[in-house]
């Protein structure tokens, strides 16, 4: 049986010598790089824009879909989706119809000229609520 044993030269590539010298040089200018820094600045908001915020965001704080208590979506056991009026107003959806048509998850199926069947998740929804009131569709 033969042993091949492997010799790594003792000198380096003549290419790594150009690339040690670079690394050297780009070390050397760190420092200065990040000495160089800008100063940050941060500025407040008042309460104001904070309320401009909040009129602008979608977003429900506290609902009482699905369960007619108070509580946040995160706290509600169903699937539920909520379009705010704000969001009506800007969309300017003006029918129940055009509110699903632009509801995430939901699809619908037209069955003749003036009904349309709407799904969510493959299951047929069937249960209506506007401001709380159950409502036929």
């Amino acid at each position: 049986m033969s042993f091949i044993q492997y010799r790594r030269d003792k000198h380096l590539p003549s290419t790594a010598a150009p690339s040690l010298l670079a690394m050297g040089m780009a070390m050397a200018f760190m420092p200065a790089a990040f000495a160089a820094e800008d100063t940050v600045i941060v500025e407040g908001e008042t309460t104001a824009d904070a309320v401009n915020r909040e009129e602008q965001d979608y977003s429900m704080k506290t609902t009482a879909a699905g369960t007619k208590m108070p509580m946040t979506q995160r706290d509600i056991p169903q699937s539920v989706s909520i379009v705010s009026q704000q969001r009506m107003e800007d969309q300017q959806l003006q029918t129940l119809g055009e509110v699903m048509t632009n509801t995430l998850g939901i699809s619908g199926s037209q069955a003749d000229s003036d009904r349309i069947s709407y799904y969510s998740r493959g299951f047929e929804i069937d249960n209506y609520m506007v401001d709380g009131i159950p409502t036929y569709f």
